[in-house]
């Protein structure tokens, strides 16, 4: 080991990163951005240039052939994962190979157990080793793996040199190729085990790869070809069941082979590999998991939930009675999917119980409708140790109410935390209990495993992605795996308002709830006298440094729940289950279906309201009309009488003659003889004229 980093003491080391944003390269820039004069040049596509993670300094867009080829030449360490990227690191060799180097560069890859996968002969007895490393076959979709592997390796040359780091399944943090086995067990569903399930997986943790890579990087071994696995050599059998024991009900579901041939990404799943670590072994850094990840499981559940924020929301809910606690409850319950946990409920639960528990309630509930204490706490302490509890949370409505009842629930919690006043006297005496001074070897001991990996850089504790978020709304004196309510609320209002509103209760709901005037003011008293100076329980969480939440619970609700949800902060899981999904559609579509109906049903009360003023507005129109015609007849009529009688004093006095004289002559042309007739009887002329009608049957004279 040189024991100098790559560009010479006092020199910035400058880190090309070909994939910040997977799960190895981003535990690789979280180790990186702690090294002090350390800078990180990060390859992405152009879209997400402007998207980088903390940390990187210079984003390298891979479309620009001449941006790439200067970040290669600017950087000592060049870092690439070849899952996805073989090409990019097949083109990067290729151009440093040929490129004139004045300065020492260091190119490690990435490479994947894939690329042993379909070596002939290879089983679960057969130990594989980096010397056979010439042997390896890779399966179709690692064949440009396994080539730019071989290329990396051959083109080590003055000032450049190239190692492979073949890694095993990598596992930790936020979880990748294992997050579906971690999802499923979250969720209390069985987890899938893929085949018969008695295959070797090699595997390695994510914090370990990047200790191999950086190491590598920096010590600068002999060996080319590193195997980066562990020492667990577990079968995928096995994984599941210890996935499904610590994070889920423990049921392990077998997919046949027709089911795994359909199903995606399992392939990293279905490898049957026995490697044995060899150079990286020799490597100078703590191993956090050398033996595997079934004696690591239980901290890489911790990983899981701390990067993914995963963590139980354990809610709280205090007050007197009509405060509105359940009220809040329950809508806290459907926006965080959280159980909410009734008294009631958990009783008759308890029970319908066929096991001997259920038996001493049902005996207890025959003597007295209201279970003895002890025996309710262990109805509530039962609810609480269930799965949907223990990974999603709980909302507590109205209990525990005493000192008493909040030390017997968690006693875990209580026994491993001590009171803040207590605390204070010890400190002030300059002693120290016996716990914390075991909390404080563990932290020396995290200290000094940080220590002997940080080497020059002053490499600090790695980040999840998301650790800092899950984290900051917990103390740090709080014991993830007990049920310890983090978010304490506490409401309030006068107690006029309280009566006021029990008033306004309907008579149906104030009889379920056992809330008649008397039982009122009876519990309402029962509080008041048990908080007479302050709210006790209040005070016991403050005094294990739990922050709680005062509120006074008046209308309008929905600003005092808007300032809830701030307190509590956001969601710590997937989303609702899939059978809360499939309710919820079931739901969504009866109200569609609804609403089209309404919709629907609006239309055609519209259309028939539209045809009665359509109607309507005819008749108007036809009314309108037949006035608007009778008055232009009126008009017509009262104008046509000088026409007419006109008429009757010019005209037809001289047709009416005229056609009793066609009727007695009887002429050939009977309409020209009557116009003659006409016009030579002209009222208005004064002169008379002898007219000889040739036609006619004898001459006469018309005057």
């Amino acid at each position: 080991r040189s024991g100098r980093l790559a560009g010479g003491e006092g020199h910035t080391m400058r880190v090309f990163l070909s994939q910040p944003n997977t799960q190895l390269g981003a535990t690789l820039l979280a180790r990186l951005k702690k090294r002090k004069g350390w800078e990180v040049s990060a390859m992405c596509p152009e879209a997400e240039a402007s998207k980088l993670p903390r940390g990187v300094s210079h984003a390298v867009v891979e479309e620009n052939i001449d941006s790439m080829h200067r970040a290669l030449l600017y950087a000592d360490i060049v870092l690439f994962e070849l899952h996805s990227k073989a090409k990019e690191a097949k083109a990067a060799i290729q151009y440093l190979s040929q490129a004139t180097l004045t300065t020492e560069k260091v190119f490690v890859c990435i490479s994947s157990t894939l690329t042993w996968a379909a070596a002939a002969g290879s089983s679960a007895e057969d130990v594989l080793t980096e010397d056979l490393y010439p042997k390896r076959k890779p399966l179709l979709s690692h064949k440009a793996c396994h080539a730019a592997e071989t290329l990396i390796r051959k083109a080590r040359k003055t000032n450049l040199l190239t190692y492979v780091v073949c890694a095993g399944l990598i596992y930790g943090g936020g979880e990748d190729v294992l997050h579906p086995l971690f999802k499923e067990a979250w969720h209390g569903r069985p987890v899938p085990c893929y085949g018969p399930g008695n295959n070797v997986i090699p595997m390695i943790h994510a914090t370990d790869l990047a200790n191999i890579i950086l190491h590598t990087a920096t010590e600068r071994p002999e060996t080319q070809y590193l195997l980066a696995v562990d020492n667990g050599g577990h079968t995928l059998q096995e994984l599941s069941e210890v996935i499904a024991r610590k994070l889920g009900s423990g049921k392990v579901e077998m997919v046949d082979e027709d089911t795994t041939a359909l199903s995606k990404n399992v392939e990293s799943l279905l490898v049957n590999l026995r490697m044995e670590m060899g150079a990286v072994g020799e490597l100078n850094f703590r191993w956090q998991h050398m033996e595997g990840f079934v004696r690591s499981v239980e901290a890489i559940v911790e990983e899981f939930r701390d990067h993914r924020n995963l963590h139980p929301l354990r809610i709280i809910l205090q007050g007197p009675p009509a405060s509105g606690k359940t009220f809040f409850a329950e809508k806290l319950a459907s926006e965080y999917t959280l159980t909410h946990i009734k008294i009631d409920e958990a009783v008759n639960e308890a029970r319908k119980s066929s096991d001997k528990f259920g038996e001493e309630v049902r005996a207890a509930l025959e003597k007295d409708p209201r279970l003895p204490s002890g025996l309710l706490l262990r109805v509530i302490s039962n609810e609480l140790q269930t799965l949907r509890c223990i990974n999603q949370g709980f909302i507590l409505d109205g209990y525990p109410q005493t000192e008493k009842e909040m030390a017997e629930l968690f006693p875990i919690w209580v026994k491993s935390l001590p009171r803040e006043s207590e605390k204070n006297k010890r400190d002030a005496e300059g002693g120290k209990s016996q716990d914390d001074g075991e909390e404080e070897d563990e932290e020396d001991e995290n200290e000094e495993g940080e220590g002997e990996d940080e080497g020059e850089g002053g490499e600090a504790q790695d980040e999840g992605p998301s650790s800092g978020s899950a984290r900051g709304r917990r103390s740090a004196r709080n014991k993830p795996s007990s049920n310890l309510p983090e978010n304490v609320i506490f409401l309030d209002s006068p107690d006029e308002v309280l009566k006021e509103r029990l008033l306004n209760l309907p008579e149906a709901q104030l009889k379920s709830a056992h809330s008649d005037e008397e039982g009122f003011t009876r519990r309402l008293k029962a509080w008041r006298d048990m908080n007479a100076t302050e709210v006790k329980l209040a005070s016991f969480f403050r005094d294990y440094n739990v922050e709680v939440f005062m509120v006074d619970s008046v209308e309008p609700w929905e600003t005092t729940y808007e300032e809830m949800k701030l307190y509590i902060g956001p969601p710590h899981n997937y989303g609702p289950p899939p059978e809360v999904i499939e309710r919820m559609k079931t739901e969504a579509e009866g109200r569609e279906a609804e609403r089209q109906a309404l919709l629907a049903a609006e239309k055609e009360e519209q259309e028939r309201k539209e045809l009665r003023e359509r109607t309507q507005r005819q008749e108007r129109e036809e009314q309108l009309w037949n006035e608007l015609k009778q008055q232009e007849q009126d008009l017509l009529e009262t104008r046509s009488i000088p026409l007419r009688k006109y008429l009757m004093d010019n005209v037809i006095p001289p047709l009416t003659e005229g056609m009793i004289k066609v009727a007695q002559l009887r002429p050939e042309d009977p309409i020209d003889f009557l116009a003659e007739y006409l016009f030579r009887h002209d009222p208005n002329e004064q002169t008379s004229i002898t007219i000889h009608f040739s036609t006619c049957h004898q001459p006469f004279c018309v005057f």
